[in-house]
């Protein structure tokens, strides 16, 4: 049984290391390209835009919404 849980347990950690090294380097290089030339000034339309449209578009009570 122990063997069994631990089976399930690295598989389990083994799947969601691969879908964060994953989601991190679709967005280094396929999202992001100019994450290099970010900077205070301008990260407001790479992010917030989407990022808004997003927690509306998801958000359960559109009174309550952030935007």
């Amino acid at each position: 049984m122990k063997g069994i849980l631990l089976t399930i347990n690295h598989t389990y950690l083994f799947f969601g290391a691969t879908l964060y090294c994953g989601v991190l380097w679709a967005l280094h290089f396929f999202w992001y390209p100019t994450w290099r030339h970010l900077q205070v000034a301008n990260y407001y339309e790479q992010f917030i835009p989407q990022t808004a449209a997003a927690t509306q578009a998801s958000s359960i009570w559109p009174c309550c919404s952030p935007v």
